[in-house]
């Protein structure tokens, strides 16, 4: 089932303002494009009737392929991860 509004109470429909915590989860392995996927989880709790639940706030792509133009030139694969990025 996928949610459209990650804030909206799963029981009353009341919007919450802001999520009580947030925590992030990476992919351990790298898509076809060899980018991997960051998630940034959210805890909600509903001012108006209470109800507690998680839910998916973003999902971030970082990384950039391979390519082949690289592996030529004798460069290393490096995955950079802007933090900034995962504030948003």
């Amino acid at each position: 089932m996928r949610r459209s509004d990650p804030f909206k109470c799963i029981r009353c429909g009341e919007r919450a303002s802001s999520p009580v915590r947030t925590w992030t989860l990476t992919s351990p392995f790298p898509d076809r494009e060899g980018r991997l996927t960051v998630t940034v989880m959210g805890s909600f709790v509903c001012s108006s009737c209470g109800a507690t639940w998680n839910a998916v706030i973003k999902k971030i792509k970082v990384g950039e392929a391979a390519g082949e133009e690289r592996a030529e030139r004798g460069e290393p694969y490096v995955i950079t991860i802007d933090l900034e990025e995962l504030k948003e």
